[in-house]
């Protein structure tokens, strides 16, 4: 059949330009799966007067690789930028914390980042300082031999949560 085509193509040069203008409209709308996502992550905290002001110095961190970039700190303005190409893969969960000892819990605790949860690709967490900080646990599990394991179930039991 292949034989055949080719010999059809061969002796049919225009429907061998439209069977090479077929292959390249289809591989266009497949565009390539490794593009990066920006997201600006924006921490703020709501004031007594009800106004909403950016809080400075947190810390996200997030699977996939997220924990291991650096600069994922909120600046002055309470934003930070994530690039996922960076990430292992595109869809990290991400989680802030600290905020320089001011004993802040988080709203939502994580977030994925996506375009129904992050208007315009801003992901805003709310800071509240209620006295409950929110606590970012880490943990590696590694084989004999020290190598990472990905995938292993790991669970906290109920004194720690």
């Amino acid at each position: 059949m292949i034989k055949n085509l080719a010999t059809y193509l061969l002796s049919a040069p225009a429907a061998a330009k439209v069977l090479v203008l077929g292959i390249a409209l289809i591989s266009s709308l497949h565009p390539a799966t490794s593009s990066a996502e920006e997201w600006t992550l924006r921490v703020v905290e709501r004031l007594s007067n009800s106004s909403l002001s950016p809080v400075e110095g947190i810390r996200f961190y997030g699977n996939n690789g997220a924990s291991d970039l650096a600069g994922l700190f909120t600046n002055r303005n309470g934003t930070a930028n994530l690039n996922t190409l960076n990430t292992k893969g595109r869809n990290p969960v991400i989680a802030p914390s600290g905020g320089m000892g001011q004993g802040l819990r988080f709203e939502p605790p994580m977030m994925t980042p996506s375009l129904s949860a992050c208007p315009d690709r801003v992901c805003t967490f709310q800071a509240i300082n209620d006295g409950k900080p929110s606590v970012i646990i880490g943990w590696q599990v590694k084989d004999n031999s020290g190598k990472g394991v990905e995938g292993f179930p790991v669970s906290l039991s109920a004194p720690y949560l």
